[in-house]
C-alpha cells in the first residue's frame, strides 16, 4: 500500500482525465477507461488545490482554514484522498524542477 504524501510533496492531474465542479462536488473523468469518479465538496476543493500545484501541506492548511475542520483531520482524508486518487491513475507526482 502506497504511503501518505510526504508534506512537501506536490502532484498534478493526469492528462488523462477532464474534470468540472457540479454544484458543490466535481466530478473527474478517466479518459482511457471512461470511468467517472465523483468528489463531494471537500475532496473537489482538495483536487482543485493539488491541481494548482500546491504541496500537501499547503493543500491541508488551506482546506482546514477553509472549512473549518481540525488539521490533522484534514491530512488524514488527504492522504486518504492522494492515495485513491493516484490508485486509479489521476493524479500524478509532479516532475522534480
Amino acid at each position: 500500500m502506497s504511503k501518505d504524501p510526504r508534506q512537501e510533496e506536490t502532484f498534478r492531474h493526469s492528462p488523462d482525465t477532464a474534470w468540472r465542479r457540479v454544484e458543490d462536488d466535481a466530478v473527474v473523468l478517466d479518459l482511457r477507461s471512461g470511468v467517472y469518479f465523483s468528489l463531494n465538496d471537500t475532496a473537489a476543493r482538495m483536487w482543485e488545490l493539488l491541481g494548482e500545484g500546491l504541496d500537501a501541506a499547503e493543500v491541508a492548511e488551506q482546506v482546514s482554514e477553509e472549512y473549518g475542520q481540525e488539521l490533522s483531520e484534514v491530512r488524514a482524508d488527504l492522504g486518504g484522498l492522494v492515495r485513491q486518487l493516484r490508485k486509479e491513475g489521476l493524479l500524478l507526482p509532479s516532475s522534480p524542477a
